[in-house]
């Protein structure tokens, strides 16, 4: 089994992009912060209950967090399961290896069913939603 943990000196600050991604998507829809958010030397930038929006992008920016932020924030309409395995079906129908590999299973069912029963961790969808 492979071991997928990331090593103790890895830096997992959010980059100044994803944190501007992350402020304008916020100015969309509601993101609230589910818990307090401080930096690494322990102020707290952000009380529980906030919401997040451009406007605290550049005090967020200005210092190092002491986590990565989207393990305190709650968002409106997160992708989830669902929104993953319509879009894997639409690869299925619209692109010729995702098509191909479903055929060679018996169907896009077959092919999708292990999505189905993925865990999405709440960072994991942050991450997804702000992409989306």
């Amino acid at each position: 089994m492979t071991d997928i943990s990331v090593p103790a000196d890895t830096d997992t600050a959010d980059s100044p992009h994803y944190l501007r991604a992350l402020t304008h998507m916020a100015d969309r829809r509601t993101v609230v912060a589910d818990a307090a958010i401080y930096t690494d030397n322990g102020i707290k930038l952000v009380e529980k209950g906030a919401r997040i929006d451009s406007r605290l992008y550049d005090r967020l920016v200005q210092h190092k967090l002491r986590e990565p932020i989207d393990r305190h924030l709650s968002i409106e309409n997160p992708v989830g399961v669902p929104a993953l395995m319509a879009a894997a079906q639409a690869l299925i129908e619209q692109e010729p290896l995702p098509n191909m590999l479903a055929q060679a299973l018996g169907s896009g069912a077959r092919l999708l069913s292990p999505l189905r029963s993925i865990p999405l961790p709440a960072p994991m969808a942050c991450k997804l939603t702000v992409m989306r």
